[in-house]
């Protein structure tokens, strides 16, 4: 789907951010465990419900692809469109069933985005469009927040990330590449973890 450019998330954090580790425990892809648990909480016919997207093709085409996946297992899913201030407010409202979302990382550090998606203070319009409220989960953002040892705080981060996989609260798809290009001529450009142009130390030679 995205021709390459990308890679498979563990979590909402990847390697260009601090908090994330290579033994982060990701949920693994797995239709027949997926039909197992359909079973088990009586939907084992499976079941009807939309997904949102706004109008990017970018978006539409993940959601036509999760439409898929989840058919395999039984779940029909209607794809419902919207403009983005109209999908602001009604994601924001919690009206969705489910919903494709993404979030640019531009801070370098695991706090931002689990903090804005999945902390308690932030449901609705904040940020947390998947009304998450879990008294655990944000004492280990509070803590992790406060540590002083990077070590520590790493390890946290990574706790909390297991946390989040184990929680479920929104399935982590995919972290994009940002491609560019330029002249070898131009040196000194580089990107942020949100994609941004960093152009204050560009020189042409």
């Amino acid at each position: 789907m995205l021709n390459g450019a990308g890679e498979v998330a563990k979590g909402p954090v990847n390697d260009t951010n601090f908090g994330y580790r290579d033994d982060i425990e990701a949920i693994e892809y797995d239709p027949e465990g997926a039909k197992e648990l359909l079973a088990e909480a009586g939907y084992e016919d499976g079941f009807s419900t939309t997904i949102w997207t706004n109008d990017t093709q970018e978006r539409i085409d993940v959601a036509t692809y999760v439409q898929s996946l989840l058919a395999d297992i039984g779940i029909d899913v209607t794809i419902q469109e919207f403009e983005w201030g109209t999908y602001i407010e009604r994601t924001s409202n919690g009206e969705h069933d489910m919903f494709i979302f993404g979030l640019s990382l531009g801070t370098h550090d695991a706090d931002y985005p689990m903090h804005m998606l999945f902390h308690s203070d932030n449901t609705g319009p904040p940020g947390n469009r998947t009304m998450m409220r879990d008294d655990t989960f944000d004492e280990m953002l509070y803590e992790a927040r406060i540590e002083q040892d990077e070590e520590t705080r790493l390890d946290m981060y990574v706790e909390a990330a297991n946390y989040l996989n184990e929680q479920s609260p929104m399935a982590f798809l995919y972290h994009p590449n940002e491609i560019m290009g330029y002249r070898n001529e131009v040196q000194g450009f580089w990107t942020d973890a949100s994609g941004l142009y960093q152009l204050k130390d560009i020189t042409i030679q």
